[in-house]
C-alpha cells in the first residue's frame, strides 16, 4: 500500500500541507519561543495526521492531537514488540495483570482510538463528499474504483489493512519528525556560525518578501546540507555508528555541512547519510 501511495508522482498534493504547517509553526516559535518543543510535536502531529486521515488540527487541544500524545507515551513506555516480560519470561503471561496489565489496560483503549476514530472519520466525509486528500481516502477510493479488487500479497485489502496502515504512518512518522526537529534545534543553538551561513543564504535566494518553497530546495545547496547533516547527527541505533565512520567522514564529530560540498569546491566531497531512518525500501 505505502509503495502504491506515496511514489514521487503521489506524494506531490501533500508538499502544500507541508509548507502550510511549517509556516504556522513558525508563527508560533515567533510568538512563543520558549515553547519550541510543543510547537514542534504540533507540528509534527498535525503533519502525519493531514497526510495519513486529511485531519486539520486547529488547536492544540484538538481531540486528535490528545489521542496521539497518549498513543505516542503508549509507544514509547509499552516495551519492543516480542521482547517484554510477557514474551520472554514462560509464565508471562499469567502475571501480566501484576507487571504490564495496568499499562495495558489504561493505553490499549487510547490507541485502538487513535486509529479507528479517524479512520472513522474519513469514511464519513467521504460519504459526505468532503473527505480532503489523504493515504486513508486515497486507499479506500482506490479500493472501490478497482471493485473491491485491490490487491495486497494475494488478498484483497480490508479496512483492517487500510487502518493498521494510515495508525503505522503515525506511529513511525510522528515522532521521527519531531525528535529530528529538536536535534535541529540543539545544532544550530550549538553552531551558530551554521545557522548564520544558512540564514545568509535565505536571505540571498529568496530575500525577505517571501517564504521558502519546496521549488527553492534546488537553489539551497548549504540548506540542503544542513538537512542532510542534522540526519547525520541522529542517534539512532548502529546507523550513528555508520554515520560517524572516520574512513568516510572526516572529523566526524563536527557538525559540517559543507562535508557534502562538491569535490569541485576543494573540499572531500563526502556522501550524505543513509539509514537514519531504518534500511528498510524508501
Amino acid at each position: 500500500m505505502f509503495q502504491n501511495a506515496f511514489t514521487p508522482t503521489q506524494i506531490l498534493p501533500y508538499r502544500e500541507r507541508q509548507q502550510r504547517e511549517a509556516r504556522k509553526t513558525a508563527l508560533r516559535l515567533i510568538d512563543s519561543p520558549e515553547n519550541w518543543v510543543p510547537h514542534i510535536v504540533r507540528f509534527a502531529t498535525a503533519l502525519i495526521l493531514g497526510i495519513a486521515y486529511g485531519i486539520d488540527v486547529e488547536k492544540s487541544d484538538d481531540q486528535y492531537v490528545y489521542l496521539a500524545e497518549q498513543a505516542t507515551i503508549s509507544l514509547s513506555n509499552g516495551g519492543p514488540a516480542g521482547a517484554t516480560a510477557v514474551d520472554i519470561v514462560p509464565f508471562g503471561d499469567t502475571c501480566v495483570s501484576s507487571l504490564e496489565g495496568a499499562f495495558a489496560r489504561r493505553y490499549y483503549p487510547l490507541v485502538r482510538a487513535m486509529n479507528d476514530v479517524p479512520f472513522e472519520a474519513v469514511k464519513k466525509n467521504m460519504a459526505d463528499g468532503t473527505a480532503k486528500p489523504s493515504f486513508t481516502r486515497k486507499m479506500l477510493d482506490d479500493r472501490k474504483q478497482s471493485g473491491q479488487e485491490l490487491k495486497s500479497t494475494g488478498e484483497n485489502i480490508t479496512d483492517i489493512d487500510i487502518n493498521g496502515a494510515a495508525g503505522a504512518m503515525y506511529a513511525a512518522g510522528q515522532d521521527t519528525t519531531s525528535s529530528t526537529l529538536s536535534v535541529f534545534v540543539l545544532t544550530m543553538v550549538q553552531h551558530p556560525e551554521v545557522q548564520r551561513k544558512a540564514w545568509a543564504e535565505i536571505d540571498a535566494v529568496i530575500g525577505r518578501d517571501r517564504l521558502p518553497t519546496f521549488d527553492d530546495r534546488a537553489n539551497l545547496p548549504y540548506i540542503e546540507r544542513v538537512v542532510q547533516e542534522t540526519f547525520r547527527s541522529l542517534v539512532v541505533a548502529n546507523a550513528y555508528a555508520m554515520t560517524h565512520d572516520e574512513k568516510i567522514y572526516n572529523n566526524p564529530e563536527a557538525f559540517d555541512p559543507d562535508r557534502y560540498a562538491p569535490k569541485a569546491d576543494g573540499v572531500p566531497g563526502e556522501p550524505y547519510p543513509v539509514g537514519q531512518f531504518g534500511f528498510g525500501r524508501r
